[in-house]
Parts: structure tokens; sequence; C-alpha cells
């Protein structure tokens, strides 16, 4: 394996694991959030009191 070769390897591992850390750290957290929310808003919409609360509960439960 020649020089080149070896560096380019190395790049593009490099690039993939720092995708993959942008990926964990800053998408998926936004992701979760939007879900959260429009789970809550539902929760919300519901006409009765006591399952709005249980559709709340759920909420957090299931983004936990």
């Amino acid at each position: 394996m020649n020089k080149n070769a070896f560096i380019i390897t190395i790049t593009v591992s490099v690039m993939v694991i720092a995708l993959s850390v942008f990926y964990y750290l800053v998408i998926l957290p936004i992701h979760t959030s939007n879900e959260l929310g429009r789970c809550l808003k539902r929760a919300e919409a519901h006409p009765y009191e006591k399952l709005k609360q249980d559709y709340r509960d759920n909420c957090f439960k299931q983004f936990k």
C-alpha cells in the first residue's frame, strides 16, 4: 500500500467518525425534541383532562 492510499484511508475514516459524532450530538437531539413537541401538542388537544395527563406522561416515557 503506498503512502497516498494510506493517507486517504485515514482521512476518510476520520471524516466518517466526525460525521457520526455530529449526528449523535446535534441532529438526533433536535429530531427528538421536535418529536416530543408534536407528541405534547397531540396530548394537549385531547378533550379530557385525565387522558391529557396520561398522554403527556406517555410522551415523556417514549422520549426518555
